[in-house]
């Protein structure tokens, strides 16, 4: 049995962990702070309950949408669970509140192996996190390229 005496039992620094948790902390609080402050329909945001008359730069000049619009809408819509509009206006807004959840419950999960002293797991899950990234951008950028070219087309 392994103790708090025993030299063979893995030692944690006092720090194991804290990055990945602070990381956790602050993804979390920014997702809260998003959702308490901030209003969507189709048409605007809404920040405190005052519309963000914010137009495209590319709309304006070019007269098309950029790869982004309504990628704000779509954030703060999924942020308050009305995933079906939000996928309508931007497909990849729903995915990045998914992708902001699963990297805050990524980094919790880092931060209590590291507490743990499990460090051959948590390499393994960073790598897993690595490139569960990649695989995300990549959704992400294929997404915003479809959306983009499907608006262009339908203008």
């Amino acid at each position: 049995m392994r103790g708090a005496l025993d030299p063979a039992a893995p030692r944690v620094s006092g720090f194991a962990g804290l990055p990945e948790a602070a990381t956790a902390l602050a993804i979390v609080l920014q997702l809260v702070v998003a959702r308490a402050v901030l209003r969507a329909d189709e048409t605007f945001v809404y920040v405190l309950g005052v519309p963000w008359r914010t137009a495209c730069a590319a709309r304006v000049r070019f007269g098309v949408p950029c790869p982004t619009c309504g990628a704000t809408r779509s954030i703060v819509l999924a942020l308050h669970g009305q995933v079906g509009l939000a996928w309508h206006l931007f497909a990849a807004g729903p995915l990045v509140v998914g992708g902001l959840v699963a990297a805050a419950t990524a980094c919790a999960s880092l931060a209590w192996l590291a507490r743990r002293g499990v460090s051959a797991r948590a390499e393994a899950f960073r790598c897993a996190a690595l490139v569960l990234g990649a695989l995300y951008a990549v959704a992400m950028s294929v997404t915003w390229i479809t959306d983009w070219i499907m608006r262009v087309y339908r203008a």
